[in-house]
């Protein structure tokens, strides 16, 4: 089998689309799932046949019980009331900036309603609007605000852009704004994950401090856009002039990040002569930890996973093929999060490196056979080879996201 990862993939991602629509219960996709699981191993004839219906209906099971029916007490059932309510509730992100403020999303844990307290779950992203104190909460905060609790907007137009369903991918249902610092009140500051609040933020804020001290306020802000995809110290200015001239994209981290992070990496063990399996685990901590950094963005995953299973595969000594790594990157995202096919970060990275892998080497080799030119070892040739092929990558990854 040339492409195993792919021969998975397909019936896979139909599983979790067609689960989409069909929105089959739990019982009847486990009980169909080991039906074919054993017949798949007892059939000889029909065993690729109902090993496809099994790994459909995996990627069905997946998508099932990551859209679990909301609990009585989920914070989604206390919206749209009209009414003030007091939440209790945990800083679960860093702080998101947008057009007069900071965005956090919180995870609700008790809800006020008069003199009963209820214990409530899920998750809300709360807005500080024209805060005077920008730093007021960080990650890992437990909270008490007053406010009116609202759902997201849905779309209004076909084609729309639907928010609503976006937040619903990332598990928040609901939404509240803060205009007054009277309105919050900070119960403590000991709550976070480890990981999250000892390791990641405080390396991103030292990164963040770093190009601060050595480069201009609108320089460092461009930097750690560029880096970190953080867009906070950016002003609105900068934000249309990139907009406008058509390269906001650079503000967005991408796998050219990872490529980045990787080639520093790899001069840095060189120059250290680290080599075999310890720069393997240095290389994958740095990985993980540069994900963790831009906050697990869909194309940094990709690129990192990718980039691992090659460095797996050399520790192995095992050949690999970019397009069954891509797949095998992209089984590994959605079976940790299935909702992720629907993130338009996950379509357009895997959809732009599915065309540059696919379509890349087939163009190239009908210039070849038109230009022999570009297989020539003179200056021009190989000049001619480096443009062309930067100019293909380019124009199948444009292919790959239609």
């Amino acid at each position: 089998m040339k492409f195993p990862a792919i021969n998975f993939l397909l019936p896979f991602v139909l599983g979790i689309v067609l689960q989409t629509f069909l929105d089959l219960a739990f019982i009847p996709l486990i009980i169909c799932f080991f039906i074919c699981f054993v017949l798949s191993f007892s059939l000889e004839k029909l065993a690729n046949l109902f090993l496809i219906f099994t790994i459909f209906l995996f990627g069905a099971l997946l998508l099932q019980n990551a859209k679990q029916p909301l609990t009585k007490n989920h914070i989604a059932n206390f919206l749209d009331t009209n009414t003030k309510l007091v939440l209790q509730a945990e800083v679960v992100s860093c702080s998101q900036d947008y057009a007069k403020g900071k965005k956090f999303e919180i995870l609700a844990q008790k809800l006020k309603l008069g003199a009963k307290e209820i214990e409530v779950s899920g998750k809300l992203l709360l807005s500080l609007k024209d805060f005077p104190n920008k730093n007021m909460i960080d990650y890992g905060d437990k909270i008490e605000f007053e406010a009116k609790l609202f759902s997201p907007k849905d779309k209004r137009n076909p084609g729309e852009f639907d928010y609503k369903t976006y937040l619903e991918n990332r598990k928040i249902y609901g939404t509240a704004t803060l205009y007054q610092t009277k309105q919050l009140k900070i119960l403590s500051r000991e709550g976070g994950n480890f990981w999250w609040k000892d390791v990641v933020y405080p390396t991103r804020k030292v990164i963040k401090n770093i190009f601060e001290d050595y480069a201009s306020k609108e320089t460092a802000g461009i930097l750690i856009g560029m880096f970190l995809g953080d867009k906070t110290e950016l002003s609105q200015q900068i934000k249309e002039d990139f907009a406008n001239s058509g390269i906001v994209h650079l503000l967005a981290v991408s796998g050219l990040n990872v490529g980045f992070i990787a080639f520093l990496l790899f001069t840095l063990l060189s120059f250290f002569r680290v080599k075999g399996f310890a720069g393997f685990v240095i290389l994958t901590f740095c990985l993980v930890l540069y994900c963790f950094l831009t906050d697990l963005t869909a194309s940094v995953l990709r690129a990192s996973l990718m980039l691992f299973l090659f460095l797996l595969s050399k520790q192995a000594e095992r050949k690999t093929d970019g397009l069954n790594t891509l797949a095998l990157a992209a089984i590994l995202i959605l079976i940790f999060d299935p909702l992720q096919l629907y993130d338009v970060g996950f379509q357009l990275s895997f959809g732009a490196m599915s065309g540059i892998l696919a379509l890349q080497p087939i163009i190239f080799t009908e210039f070849t056979q038109k230009f022999p030119v570009l297989l020539t070892e003179t200056k021009l040739g190989k000049s001619l080879n480096w443009i062309v092929q930067l100019g293909l990558a380019s124009f199948t990854a444009s292919l790959g996201t239609l």
